[in-house]
């Protein structure tokens, strides 16, 4: 049986990292600012920051 996202640290719930995913998708296909997603979305800035920074080291690396 699963654990409730509450005991499970913070960025490794999959449910919250799921929620953030979709987010972060749709502010990079917006082509709008960081700030103004945020707002228009009712998100607080610094979780979406802390969540991108999340991702962003979960991604490999582009190829060259």
């Amino acid at each position: 049986m699963s654990e409730p996202c509450r005991r499970i640290r913070w960025f490794k719930c999959k449910a919250r990292r799921a929620y953030w995913s979709v987010h972060l998708q749709a502010w990079l296909k917006s082509g709008v600012t960081r700030t103004r997603y945020c707002t228009v979305h009712r998100l607080n800035r610094r979780s979406f920051e802390r969540w991108l920074k999340v991702v962003q080291t979960l991604l490999p690396p582009p190829r060259r």
